[in-house]
């Protein structure tokens, strides 16, 4: 959580919707919790997001996770780490299957395959 850090003050008590030019921590209804800056009460700016499948820390544009770090836990029991652009693995990263065979190396990825939610917030 260290990592996680701003210069821009800490967001006032009262609804995420309030928060403004900020930095705060919130939980959303599903359980992912939120801890990085805001802007007209949505991630936007530096933070992490972290939810039961994934845990992303990067850049966050207008409440959509844009460049950064991922663990992602995938269906079937696969885990990926590595880079993370526009809600896509992309970059390097590592691919360990469920029965333990392990890629690293580049990804690209296009299309979602997956439905990893990192928790919209209100």
């Amino acid at each position: 959580e260290s990592l996680v850090k701003s210069d821009l003050p800490a967001c006032k008590e009262g609804p995420v919707k309030t928060w403004n030019d900020c930095f705060g921590q919130s939980t959303s209804r599903n359980g992912s919790i939120y801890k990085g800056e805001w802007k007209s009460g949505l991630r936007h700016g530096f933070g992490k997001a972290r939810s039961d499948q994934i845990t992303f820390i990067g850049q966050f544009v207008q409440d959509q996770a844009t460049v950064g770090r991922a663990k992602i836990k995938l269906p079937g029991g696969a885990l990926y780490e590595g880079d993370y652009a526009n809600n896509l693995p992309e970059g390097k990263g590592i691919l360990i299957s469920a029965d333990g065979t392990k890629y690293v190396g580049e990804f690209l990825i296009r299309k979602s395959y997956m439905s990893v939610n990192l928790g919209q917030e209100n």
